[in-house]
C-alpha cells in the first residue's frame, strides 16, 4: 500500500469502498 504511489489513488479508493459501509 505505502509502497504503491502512482496505483494508491485508484487502489485505496476501491479498497475504502470495499472495507467502508458505504
Amino acid at each position: 500500500m505505502k509502497a504503491n504511489g502512482k496505483t494508491a489513488p485508484k487502489v485505496f479508493k476501491l479498497k475504502v469502498v470495499e472495507l467502508e459501509p458505504g
